[in-house]
């Protein structure tokens, strides 16, 4: 018996996800206009300012989403021609731009929407949270095995909710908009695998955060380049060393951001270098073990395997 959260991911098309991310322009106005532009895999929208090359960011934010499921041996989703689920109109008077759900790997998946902010002040105006990432909810069946976060709805101006309709967005920082977006794109990506049968036979409960952050991490790190977060891992590994089995949830760990940026993508490197990019998937797939009402739980014979090998690639003596 598949879990409800499969049926809510996997079989509802007309939800649209949508991952907000931060861009550093200028400050929008108060009532938060913007300009609308097609992306391959739903829509992207600017608030104001517009940037000039907006043509050129767009295609630039293609080629990221594509580059980001390529990298994990996946091809990128297609519109489903025929499965409209919204069409929004441009304020700024371009064309509007219609919202179709995407095929992926055998399931019907939710358009995206990308709302682009000018600084992290627009972006708490709009939506009344000051924080890295906001996570926005409204209408939308809450995901608790994937979510941590307080999943109390966000309070978003009218023009962001009429935009993404029901939704979940993400917001991220301001400079950095390609390392967000692209870190978004393969969580995204990961969460939606993980929720398909035909790739995974059940899906994973309560995901560790490490794998959510190192994911993004790690595909950052391959298509953009930046800063040696292995580097970073190893130097605090060495310092402060690393959690047992025995603890009672070892890669939990009481981190900066940025800290816990890198080790999560340490941790990934770890399991690309034993399974591949191509088999990063599978590998967390098969690290859970089936339990009752449709849930897979962490194995802990594997977890004790993942944590003695990401140890020693870390240069770790043994526990």
């Amino acid at each position: 018996m598949r879990s409800r959260k499969v049926q809510i991911a996997v079989g509802i098309g007309v939800v649209a996800v949508v991952v907000v991310v931060v861009l550093l322009l200028t400050r929008s106005s108060a009532e938060g206009p913007y300009a609308l532009a097609s992306l391959d895999c739903g829509a992207v929208a600017w608030v104001e300012p517009v940037p000039e090359d907006l043509e050129g960011v767009t295609a630039r934010a293609d080629e990221l989403f594509a580059d980001t499921f390529e990298l994990w041996g996946f091809s990128p989703p297609e519109a489903a021609e025929g499965r409209r689920v919204a069409r929004k109109a441009d304020p700024a008077g371009g064309r509007p731009v219609d919202l179709r759900a995407l095929r992926w790997e055998g399931a019907l998946l939710s358009s995206l929407v990308v709302v682009v902010f000018p600084d992290e002040e627009a972006l708490a105006e709009a939506t009344g949270v000051q924080g890295d990432p906001v996570t926005l909810t409204y209408g939308v069946p809450p995901q608790p095995d994937f979510y941590d976060e307080d999943q109390t709805p966000v309070e978003a101006v009218d023009w962001l909710v009429d935009l993404t309709g029901a939704s979940i967005a993400f917001a991220f920082t301001a400079e950095r908009w390609e390392e967000r977006f692209v870190e978004a794109t393969a969580e995204w990506m990961l969460f939606r695998a993980l929720e398909i049968p035909e790739i995974c036979d059940c899906t994973p409960f309560n995901l560790p955060m490490l794998v959510r952050v190192g994911i993004g991490g790690y595909t950052a790190s391959r298509l953009l380049g930046g800063v040696d977060r292995i580097a970073v891992a190893t130097e605090w590994a060495a310092a402060n060393g690393l959690p047992t089995a025995a603890d009672v949830d070892p890669l939990a760990f009481d981190v900066d951001a940025e800290t816990h940026l890198a080790l999560g993508t340490s941790f990934i490197d770890y399991l690309v270098e034993e399974h591949g990019t191509d088999g990063l998937i599978a590998a967390i797939c098969d690290w859970y073990i089936p339990a009752s009402h449709g849930y897979c739980l962490r194995s802990a014979s594997r977890t004790l395997v993942h944590l003695r090998g990401w140890r020693a690639y870390l240069g770790l003596e043994p526990e």
